[in-house]
């Protein structure tokens, strides 16, 4: 599923091992030209936000995770990308099938160590998929159900926890708004993001990563619906940054 070692530095095909690439060449291959299908059907509008999510998330199924994440130094990574700081950090990995589809979707593995957050944020026309490759990745997610300057509506979604090889994902329809913790260890995902075809007017600019950080913990009301102002990044991640912060909210 990723590429070489010679790019992201932490992998065990470093040491060589060429049967193994050359073994699952055909298998990545295949999940990555089927990432590229989706892409385009989804830019196409053959399928709505909703059954790209649900198809991402079958496709992603199909990878045997297991075997191919023993190949996968951890140890390695983790410490190549705590190095960086504290919070989460991601390295950018280009897979050629998906790098000439024409699709432009972005990959990346994303670390988040154990106890940290990533705080709760939306996104505008965006989609991504978040498979999970090693941790447990517990989630909680919102529909935005109103976009006003400075705040949003949300309806809370979902509350789970995402094992090795399970996908949790958003979009413009379902789940933009999400919350993310590694509670007992470090989490690591591989992430795809794709722009949405439909470009939405939203009242509520994104930072330069993509994301509107906001404080659903503030607003909810008596219809279960959580009004929810936006705040910068600062302040969202001294707020809401820990998992303790995350657990601490009902």
């Amino acid at each position: 599923m990723l590429q070489t070692a010679a790019t992201l530095g932490f992998l065990r095909l470093a040491l060589g091992s060429n049967a193994f690439a050359a073994a699952v060449k055909p298998l990545t291959e295949a999940w990555a030209g089927g990432v590229a299908d989706l892409a385009r059907d989804f830019r196409q509008r053959s399928l709505s936000p909703l059954q790209w999510q649900q198809a991402i998330a079958g496709l992603n199924a199909t990878v045997p995770i297991h075997e191919l994440l023993s190949y996968i130094d951890f140890a390695r990574l983790k410490t190549a990308l705590e190095s960086r700081g504290p919070g989460e950090h991601f390295e950018r990995v280009r897979l050629p099938p998906l790098e000439t589809s024409g699709q432009r979707i972005w990959t990346a593995i994303f670390i988040l160590p154990q106890g940290d957050a990533i705080p709760p944020h939306a996104h505008n026309n965006l989609a991504t998929a978040h498979l999970v490759l090693q941790g447990r990745f517990r989630a909680r997610t919102f529909d935005r159900v109103e976009d006003a300057p400075g705040r949003m509506v949300l309806k809370p979604n979902m509350d789970a926890v995402f094992h090795v090889g399970e996908t949790v994902s958003m979009s413009d329809d379902c789940d933009n708004a999400h919350w993310f913790i590694a509670e007992n260890s470090p989490v690591f995902t591989f992430d795809v993001s794709l722009r949405s075809p439909d470009l939405r007017q939203y009242q509520n600019p994104t930072d330069r990563d993509g994301r509107i950080f906001i404080a659903p913990a503030d607003g909810r009301r008596n219809d279960g619906l959580v009004e929810a102002a936006v705040i910068d990044y600062g302040t969202s991640l001294s707020r809401f940054g820990k998992a303790a912060n995350f657990l601490m909210y009902r």
